[in-house]
């Protein structure tokens, strides 16, 4: 399991940012730290996302790889090899690690801990990928609640948005490395935004059936946010 740890700390002074910490400064209409954590997102090695600052907070996304993991024999073998990971993925071991995590982080560190349930995988809702997604965001919940940490309902939020929002054909999660390769290159040679390339692939919320497009992005966003500020001391 590879967790991209994000160092966000300080607050900017010698920016003159009027007290606003620099990570939350605005690059390109939106937020410096949603810039870094769209990258990692997008990234097919990182399995989760850990922002620490020394930190009075930490907000966890993690759970998109393992249940791709397990859409395929390939895609086993693939995470099994490529990650180096010592078991065949579940969802039972998934929810162990996190348990892990967390008990390092509190034991660790005296921040406010909060995790966000899954982004959607896939817009098929008979897609095992799709339900997976709310499996594993349910199972997310129950983990936060035994230890008490903050649940961010990132999973509920997407699903309401979908339902009014649902493109007219359901579109299964992509399976090969080529197909996240595209979009990449639309935005980075075409210099396409993520927006027109999502809307070409008639998607919703997702530039590729799995990485996040602006709309999605600034709901973790916004989540995030309310829970900074729901907890400011």
């Amino acid at each position: 399991m590879n967790v991209a740890i994000i160092f966000a700390g300080g607050v900017g002074r010698r920016m003159n940012s009027g007290g606003t910490p620099k990570q939350f400064l605005e690059l390109h209409g939106k937020p410096i730290i949603i810039h870094t954590l769209e990258v990692f997102e997008f990234c097919p090695e990182i399995d989760g996302i850990c922002i620490s600052c020394h930190p009075d907070y930490i907000i966890i996304l993690i759970g998109t790889n393992d249940i791709l993991a397990r859409l395929s024999k390939s895609n086993e073998i693939h995470f099994e090899v490529k990650k180096h990971l010592p078991q065949r993925p579940t969802e039972e071991w998934f929810i162990e690690n996190l348990r892990q995590l967390i008990a390092v982080l509190k034991q660790q560190t005296s921040a406010k801990i909060a995790i966000l349930s899954l982004p959607l995988i896939s817009e098929d809702t008979d897609s095992q990928a799709f339900k997976d997604a709310i499996n594993y965001s349910h199972d997310i919940w129950e983990v936060a609640s035994e230890m008490n940490v903050t649940y961010l309902p990132l999973n509920e939020k997407q699903l309401n948005y979908f339902e009014i929002h649902r493109p007219g054909q359901n579109k299964s999660v992509v399976r090969t490395p080529l197909a996240y390769f595209i979009p990449s290159f639309k935005h980075y040679i075409l210099r396409k935004s993520w927006e027109q390339i999502s809307e070409e692939a008639g998607l919703s919320l997702t530039i590729d059936t799995v990485h996040q497009n602006k709309i999605a992005a600034e709901m973790i966003e916004q989540l995030i946010i309310e829970f900074l500020e729901n907890n400011h001391s």
